[in-house]
């Protein structure tokens, strides 16, 4: 399968949809690289990217995230930068790939794979007039962390991937998924955005009707300070810790990080903080 088979595989109407094809498409071919190696055996892919490809999120997401399987604060990434690279070679790609140092977060271990959009977009599409006015040197990137320093009680599962050839990939759960993203949702420092994805991704769990795993989030909140260790915690400290979340976010900011990212633009147009405290009802849990 060469590169424009690949990109073809995704959305390509517009410069937005080829771009995003674009680094979805890196984002396979970093996951089988690292499928070849004993990556998995150590950590499991987690985060938006996960659920969109393992669940069908219906949204673009930027990043890897995967999370060690246990605490291993000496974890590096570079052992595993060969085997990539070599997966990219292999179709065609042209990819540099190095370590990020992580000055605020010392329990992630980042690293990033950039490309030449121009090059790589215009050997598919070489008579798009949107495409030939991509700057020369613009890049794709994409990040990937590692929590190296993980809360207890995430589950795992063996994921294929057929894409963009048969692979298998250690990721977590359903439940543990929705964990961690509501323990991003309720710690997560917004600055000078409200982060939309967040709200976005959470919606899209109660629709799946998938649990949330309550001790994995939990352990969460306690490594994160929002509760003590020992404290009693429940459905109902979870549900309470949820709606003081939605009383104060300003959902017209939070529709305009998400929209980006978007298919369907109409989806968060009902977004409001009663949408979001009344939909708490749908919330499911497992111990």
């Amino acid at each position: 399968m060469v590169l424009k088979d690949l990109l073809l595989h995704y959305p390509h109407g517009t410069l937005e949809e080829k771009e995003n094809g674009l680094k979805e498409v890196v984002q396979e071919i970093a996951l089988l690289g690292l499928s070849r190696t004993d990556f998995f055996s150590k950590a499991a892919f987690c985060g938006g990217t996960c659920l969109r490809l393992f669940y069908g999120l219906p949204r673009f997401s930027e990043d890897l995230d995967f999370a060690l399987k246990k605490e291993d604060i000496a974890f590096s990434l570079e052992p595993y930068f060969g085997e990539v690279q070599r997966a990219f070679a292999s179709f065609g790609f042209i990819v540099k790939i190095g370590s990020k140092e992580n000055i605020n977060e010392r329990n992630v271990g980042s690293a990033f794979i950039k490309g030449d959009t121009l090059a790589h977009l215009i050997s598919v599409f070489p008579e798009s007039p949107e495409v030939k006015r991509i700057i020369s040197n613009q890049a794709t990137k994409v990040k990937f962390e590692v929590d190296v320093k993980p809360a207890l009680g995430a589950s795992y599962e063996e994921r294929l991937d057929s894409f963009p050839s048969l692979h298998y990939v250690s990721a977590f759960d359903g439940p543990s998924l929705f964990a961690g993203k509501a323990h991003a949702l309720i710690c997560r420092a917004w600055k000078s955005r409200v982060k939309g994805r967040d709200l976005y991704d959470y919606l899209f769990y109660l629709e799946k009707g998938i649990p949330l795993k309550l001790s994995y989030f939990q352990n969460k909140l306690i490594q994160s300070g929002k509760i003590n260790k020992g404290e009693v915690f429940g459905k109902e400290k979870a549900i309470s810790l949820f709606a003081e979340r939605f009383s104060s976010i300003d959902f017209n900011d939070a529709s305009k990080d998400v929209i980006p990212f978007l298919f369907d633009k109409n989806e968060v147009s009902l977004w409001n903080s009663k949408l979001f405290i009344d939909s708490l009802s749908f919330l499911k849990f497992e111990e």
